[in-house]
């Protein structure tokens, strides 16, 4: 396999019509690629423009020739200024956010002070910044976040896995935030999230109706609740990687990736997002990151968790146990199947990683038996996990559309359990069980120091919240 072979098939540029066609985000992610495996980038572009057709495409050797022989010798800003083709640009007003982002990345991965290398661009180039020596990188970042266009852009229907869904791209303006809600549960003082929507498309996802105010959806003409459709913003990665650089070394702490939406769903792997995320994060240090996916596509990045492998927490979503895979398919239609997901716990298990359980949720009448308990329990300690974080379903935004899922598949007896749980009493007696059984598998086969069940409390009735605060072992009082 030749080299552009081997980053074409891995980036998937064959979405795209030709060389000029590919935006400037994957341009400058070709070209980590190839540094990444030791390729020569101008080589790998060269052989992806004849492959393509353009119009950038030289088809003689002297500018490669020429860019071996000078980078030994100019200056570094130079070679920046050259490795990024800054002569496209009138001034440095021009540059677009996005390579303004990358210009700080490049210079991080040389070691320059990526402040004094914009400087410097600015002194070359000429634009209304030059009066000032040095850039403000919090004053960027604002002017960044202002400039990238808030709109959204229709994709048209795409097969997605099990469906056909309509997918917008969506640019956002948020990469790393901070998350008072994940720190309280253990789990990450930040968050990283792709989107708004999720194309693994669970039914008993409450994500939608936290966003359910957001414009996004006002501007495509749907609701939140209503499925069919996913978003994606290919530009995450970069606002990701900027974030990570201008967050002080002293605040730095676990970033989890994801909380609300899959980095590594079926279209997010389109665009490489979860691994563009990941090692976007992981090239500045003191920070640390915890995976949270329920695809398998992780483990295609598994190198990256190499290189930093006391940096990273892997953790796949188990919601139930293989003899359930048929009706989790269900109300997780485009997720991977559960021993798919088992299977890359065992590799990352078996390759030195760290690791974590995440039984969540554990759905009435599919996964809240002893039996099922005790078998991810001890499948956590088989792969093993540090901690074991378990959930009852959360009870925002669980409507009906599980148990319509499930009896319309044939699943009957599951569908009852399910629609019984949308009442508050049902919903906390069918908790106070779940954590009981949870509780009693924890100390036969593990440990309830390890145990962080995640529990709101005010979705309880006050006799069910008496109750397990006699014995509340291992719980997360939220």
């Amino acid at each position: 396999m030749t080299k552009s072979k081997s980053i074409f098939e891995q980036l998937n540029l064959s979405n795209y019509k030709s060389y000029d066609s590919i935006p400037p985000a994957k341009k400058a992610w070709i070209t980590i690629k190839a540094k990444q495996q030791g390729k020569d980038p101008n080589k790998v572009h060269s052989d992806i423009e004849k492959k393509m057709g353009g119009s950038n495409y030289t088809p003689t050797k002297n500018k490669i020739t020429k860019k071996k022989t000078t980078t030994k010798v100019v200056k570094k800003q130079q070679s920046i200024f050259e490795q990024l083709n800054l002569s496209d640009y009138n001034s440095y007003d021009s540059i677009p956010p996005a390579k303004r982002a990358w210009i700080t990345i490049k210079a991080k991965q040389q070691g320059m002070d990526p402040d004094k290398v914009h400087s410097e661009i600015i002194k070359k180039m000429g634009g209304s910044k030059t009066v000032k020596s040095k850039i403000n990188r919090a004053k960027i970042d604002k002017e960044v976040d202002r400039k990238i266009p808030v709109k959204v852009k229709y994709l048209g229907r795409k097969r997605v896995e099990n469906h056909i869904l309509d997918v917008y791209e969506y640019a956002r303006k948020v990469s790393i935030t901070k998350s008072p809600a994940f720190e309280e549960k253990g789990l990450a003082q930040y968050a990283v999230n792709v989107g708004l929507t999720c194309s693994h498309s669970c039914y008993y996802c409450s994500s939608r109706a936290i966003h359910r105010t957001h414009p996004f959806f006002k501007n495509i003409g749907k609701t939140s609740f209503i499925r069919g459709y996913a978003d994606v913003d290919p530009d995450t990665p970069i606002r990701v990687a900027k974030k990570a650089m201008s967050i002080k070394m002293n605040d730095r702490g676990i970033i989890e990736l994801s909380t609300l939406s899959d980095a590594w769903c079926p279209l997010s792997q389109q665009y490489d997002i979860g691994r563009r995320c990941l090692e976007a994060i992981l090239q500045e240090p003191k920070w640390q990151v915890r995976i949270l996916t329920k695809n398998k596509a992780v483990a295609n990045d598994f190198d990256v968790v190499k290189q930093y492998r006391d940096r990273v927490l892997v953790g796949l979503t188990l919601t139930g146990t293989p003899d359930k895979s048929d009706i989790l398919s269900v109300i997780e239609p485009n997720a991977s199947l559960i021993t798919e997901r088992m299977e890359v716990m065992k590799q990352a298990h078996k390759k030195g990683f760290r690791t974590y359980g995440m039984l969540c949720p554990l759905l009435p009448g599919i996964a809240d038996s002893p039996k099922q308990i005790d078998d991810l329990v001890q499948f956590c300690e088989q792969v093993g996990a540090e901690e074991i974080f378990s959930e009852a379903v959360n009870a925002r935004g669980f409507g009906d559309s599980v148990a319509v899922a499930l009896r319309k598949a044939g699943y009957t007896k599951e569908a009852d359990a399910c629609a019984k749980i949308s009442k508050k009493e049902e919903w906390s007696a069918y908790a106070v069980e779940l954590i009981e059984n949870v509780q009693k598998s924890m100390r036969k086969y593990s440990s309830i120091k390890k145990l962080r069940f995640l529990l709101y409390s005010d979705k309880l009735l006050p006799e069910h919240k008496k109750e397990i605060q006699k014995d509340d072992a291992g719980i997360k009082w939220l």
